[in-house]
């Protein structure tokens, strides 16, 4: 970490994640890709027992892609109707900065629902999710990245 942002070299895959789990809340994060374009996303609703692939819902930031929510490894959303991979694709065409630039992200968990917002732009919504809290975790395959600007904003109490 410096100067508030997290870098990362992109040298392997793998992910980190919080020591708390979270339920309702507003999570707003900045990511930019800084050499290639690539692939990472927010793990919500990690369950308990870390693994390569948790299980939980990942909300894109793949390039090109992101916004779209994939339900993990047996998790499931109502908009889910692909029997084999989950992914719910982003309701707007791809609205991601060009390489260099900070993207802005906010994902609301409210109950058993999940909404992203990319650039302020409201890019996917899922309902009946299957677990409504967990560790929040932040993924990366393979190429140099940086996030900043984290902050989670409980939702308990607020309409």
């Amino acid at each position: 970490m410096d100067k508030g942002i997290l870098q990362i070299s992109g040298i392997s895959s793998g992910y980190i994640r919080t020591k708390k789990k979270y339920s309702n809340y507003e999570l707003n994060i900045e990511w930019r890709w800084l050499k290639t374009p690539g692939n990472s996303g927010v793990l919500v609703h990690i369950q308990d027992k870390d693994t390569i692939w948790p299980v939980c819902y990942q909300v894109q930031q793949k390039a090109g892609d992101a916004g779209d929510i994939i339900c993990m490894n047996g998790l499931w959303a109502k908009e889910c109707t692909d029997s084999v991979k989950f992914t719910i694709k982003k309701r707007q065409s791809s609205n991601e900065k060009p390489l260099g630039e900070w993207n802005t992200m906010k994902i609301l968990c409210r109950d058993k629902t999940l909404t992203v917002f990319v650039n302020g732009i409201i890019q996917n919504s899922v309902s009946g999710l299957t677990v409504t809290n967990g560790y929040i975790g932040f993924q990366n395959e393979g190429k140099p990245l940086e996030f900043r600007a984290l902050s989670i904003l409980n939702l308990k109490n607020k309409k």
